[in-house]
Order: C-alpha cells, then sequence, then structure tokens
C-alpha cells in the first residue's frame, strides 16, 4: 500500500558525471541526511557523490571493486557496498575510508552452485 504524497520523477541529465569517471551503468543509489545522493556505479570511479541539483561533488574508489553490485546507507552515514565477483560487503566512511569489511574478499561462499 502507498500512503502519503511522496512522488519521483526522473530528470533526464540531472546528474554531472565528469567525463573522467568512465561511468557506464549505476548499480544503486542512497541519499545522506545533507541529500547528497550517492551512486555506486560500474565505472573507472566507483562511488560518485552529488548535490541535491545533481552537481558531481566528488568520487572515490577507484581499483577497489570487481563489480559494484548494491550499494546502502546506515543510520550515521556510513556506506555499505555489495561487490558480487569481489564477494564480499564493505563498510566504508562518506571520504572512502574503509572501517570494515564482512567476509574474505574474492573468497565465494559455499553455495553447492557451479559456475558462480
Amino acid at each position: 500500500m502507498i500512503e502519503g504524497d511522496l512522488r519521483f520523477e526522473a530528470i533526464s541529465g540531472w546528474a554531472q558525471v565528469p567525463v573522467e569517471a568512465g561511468f557506464v551503468e549505476a548499480v544503486g543509489a542512497a541519499v545522506t541526511w545533507r541529500d547528497e545522493v550517492v551512486v555506486f556505479a560500474r565505472a573507472d570511479i566507483p562511488v560518485l557523490i552529488f548535490s541535491p541539483e545533481g552537481r558531481y561533488l566528488r568520487g572515490w574508489g577507484q581499483g577497489e571493486f570487481v563489480r559494484p553490485h548494491g550499494i546502502w546507507i546506515g543510520k550515521d552515514d556510513t556506506l555499505y557496498l555489495t561487490d558480487d565477483m569481489g564477494h564480499s560487503v564493505r563498510q566504508y566512511s562518506m571520504s572512502g575510508q574503509l572501517l570494515r569489511m564482512i567476509g574474505p574478499s574474492g573468497t565465494p561462499s559455499p553455495t553447492g552452485i557451479d559456475g558462480m
């Protein structure tokens, strides 16, 4: 059930993505308590942070992920980033400092499924 008046609208060209980001596709986005939009992307710069107006503020994470897959932001504005081909979930500060790694990076869990 949907309640309230909250509505979303796609705005073409909203994000001012810098060319050096090497942007391929966004896999997820989260919004901080300051209304900054954090995009986790399959890109040369995988973590891209934008103002509410779409202005690029900063980015980080070059070379840290095999294949970005998902993002979640905690109440304290720490980021939880999943890397499906890197087989890990990592917790980062908004400045890009690694705070914690959940799971041994690069080692898939023993699911019993071949080819994963």
